[in-house]
């Protein structure tokens, strides 16, 4: 059960997270990953099948996905959004009068269809079925959500060796290697870039980055 001694717990991870932002909108980074699966752990080892706690899962299900789609992890966060999206699903439907998450619901469905479609083409059927079964939006506001986000996929491509378990494994490791061997501090794409291909490859995981997958487009 997620008890106020639970939700006291997560909120002073919360709280670690923030103080290390350096303004509000700030994204996550490989320092942030250990509290974030630990807000994850205790959440999941504590929820039960009850209101309050489903709830609680779904305002924690959107966070993560958040945080992970800042620091660049799409198919983490594509995860974190099909699970609220299912915590949704169970609560309009085993308890009919929650309706506070449907205001959510809307961007959790574009933001997962973008996620799922970050790496790869997926018509996210699956995803359009259980938004519907939901039934928290009629179908036809469902479908118009579906098709405006589908007609925008993706602008430029990115290797989708950023799905992998190999690459997962280790990039966090690598991503505070560049961290402390980058001469710009304030961030240049193209050094970080090089740096990342560098050490995946240490890795054995070869990897491209979006200036070599996308030779016409301009990057600064």
């Amino acid at each position: 059960m997620i008890t106020p001694e639970i939700k006291n717990q997560v909120n002073e991870i919360f709280k670690r997270i923030n103080s290390r932002l350096e303004h509000p909108y700030a994204a996550a980074t490989y320092v942030d990953v250990p509290d974030l699966k630990e807000i994850d752990k205790i959440t999941r080892e504590n929820c039960e099948d009850t209101v309050n706690d489903l709830n609680f899962l779904f305002e924690v299900d959107l966070y993560l996905a958040d945080r992970y789609t800042s620091l660049g992890r799409f198919s983490i966060s594509a995860n974190y959004n099909f699970d609220a999206l299912k915590v949704a699903d169970l609560l309009s439907n085993t308890h009919h009068h929650v309706k506070a998450i449907k205001g959510d619901m809307a961007e959790l469905f574009s933001n997962l269809l973008r996620d799922r479609n970050f790496y790869v083409d997926d018509d996210c059927k699956d995803c359009l079925g259980l938004a519907k079964h939901t039934g928290l939006y009629t179908d036809e506001e469902l479908e118009h959500i579906y098709n405006r986000r589908m007609q925008k996929r993706r602008n430029i491509k990115t290797d989708p060796v950023e799905m992998s378990p190999e690459y997962l494994a280790v990039i966090d490791e690598v991503e505070k290697k560049i961290a402390e061997n980058s001469k710009f501090k304030m961030g240049f794409c193209f050094e970080t870039w090089e740096l990342k291909e560098i050490y995946l490859g240490e890795k054995g995981i070869k990897w491209s980055s979006p200036a070599s997958l996308n030779p016409r487009v301009m990057f600064d």
